[in-house]
Formats: structure tokens, C-alpha cells, sequence
């Protein structure tokens, strides 16, 4: 083989590593603005704090300070690699340093006076494999405008969902058809076939097929799991 031939050999094996290079670089550069989607707990100071970051910049946090079905919506987006901009109040935001040391620890400091240091967790997929042992306890739906309803699954494949401050409730019941479906029925009416997904044991989605949309329900007995 002649110098010149090696030399062109050579020049072709950086370009193409140059070329896988540059390829990957964006991919690598933004581990946690892929990886902060997802809903997220921390306890501190015998509060419970959940986040849920969602990949369109909003989500949604409770905290046990305030009222307990309460969640508060909040908008965030990335103005550097690890840093955030935070708004949950309109007209004003921080921002807030980011760091995972792995995919399911994300810590959080905000530049405000004094500092506001959180490590969270993330929140796991149900531990069950069964899908009626990970509907099974109590979930909040939220209604445009800020009402909600709690929902009771029982054991027993019965439920009620009901509003705290009043005693009137309404009963329903549910069949697990699959792993991934159920027949729901609310008293009075005809049963209903909904698919059923849960992101994380914090979130779950029925899809009806007669609905608009899919309704979102969020777990209030057990974050920490079921």
C-alpha cells in the first residue's frame, strides 16, 4: 500500500469519527431536560413535596403545607443546559440549578436569598403486576376551574367518588377486562370499556372511547407507593 493511499484511509477514519462525534453531541448535551419528565417526591421537613414536570414546559405540585387535594400549576423552562426558569405565580419566576447524579435523583437549588435546596426522587412505576392491585386506593380528578372529585377503587371492584366537604356520594364499579382495560360503571348507566395506563404509581389515565379526551386521576392515599 503507497503513502498516498494510507494517508487517504487515514483522513477518511477522523472524518467518520468526527462525524459519530458531532452526531451524538446534541443527544448528550441534554440528559436532564430529557430525563426531568416524570413526576417527582421529596420529604423535607415532615412535608411531602411532588412535582410533575411535563415534557410541554408545565406541570403540577402539592404540597402537605397547604390543602391536601390542592394542586398548584406551574410553567419551567430550560435557559441553560441544568438551569431552569420557574414560574407557579404569574408575573414572577426564579431560577433554579438542576443536578442528577442518576435518573431518579434530581436535586434542586433556586437562586433566592437564603437558598432553596430539594433532592427529590422519583416517583416508580407500580410495584404490582396485577392491574386492579395498582387502581386499588383513593385518586383526586380535577375539573376545569379548579373543582376536583375523590375517587375511592375498592378491593371489591366497587367505588364511590364523592366531594370532601359534602356527604352525598356516588357509586360506581369496575372489572379488570386485561392487563391494560377495564369495564367501568357508574350507577344507573351503561358500563363503559377504558384503557388504562399509569405513567408512575402517582398518575392514572382512563381513555373511553366515547369521551373527548383522556381523564387523569392522581393518587392521594399512598405516594410513596401502593
Amino acid at each position: 500500500m503507497n503513502s498516498t493511499t494510507k494517508k487517504w484511509k487515514l483522513a477518511l477514519i477522523i472524518t467518520f469519527t468526527f462525524s459519530l462525534i458531532s452526531c451524538a453531541s446534541p443527544e448528550a448535551s441534554e440528559p436532564i431536560q430529557d430525563d426531568i419528565v416524570g413526576t417527582w417526591k421529596a420529604a423535607q421537613d415532615e412535608e411531602l413535596n411532588i412535582y410533575e414536570f411535563r415534557s410541554d414546559g408545565t406541570g403540577l405540585m402539592r404540597d402537605s403545607s397547604g390543602t391536601y387535594y390542592d394542586f398548584v400549576p406551574f410553567t419551567y423552562q430550560f435557559v441553560e443546559e441544568d438551569k431552569i426558569e420557574f414560574s407557579a405565580q404569574e408575573g414572577y419566576s426564579i431560577f433554579v440549578n438542576l443536578s442528577m447524579d442518576t435518573s431518579d435523583q434530581l436535586t434542586w437549588d433556586a437562586e433566592v436569598t437564603g437558598g432553596y435546596h430539594i433532592d427529590f426522587e422519583k416517583v416508580a412505576k407500580c410495584e404490582f403486576d396485577e392491574l386492579k392491585d395498582c387502581i386499588v386506593g383513593q385518586w383526586v380528578r380535577y375539573w376545569p376551574g379548579g373543582e376536583f372529585t375523590v375517587f375511592d377503587f375498592y378491593r371489591t371492584g366497587d367505588g364511590a367518588a364523592f366531594v370532601p366537604e359534602f356527604e352525598e356520594a356516588t357509586h360506581f364499579s369496575f372489572e379488570v377486562l386485561d392487563d391494560n382495560a377495564i369495564l367501568y360503571q357508574v350507577e344507573g348507566g351503561e358500563p363503559a370499556r377504558a384503557i388504562v395506563s399509569m405513567p408512575d404509581n402517582y398518575k392514572m389515565v382512563f381513555d373511553f372511547a366515547n369521551e373527548d379526551g383522556p381523564i387523569t386521576y392522581y393518587r392521594l392515599d399512598a405516594p410513596f407507593g401502593p
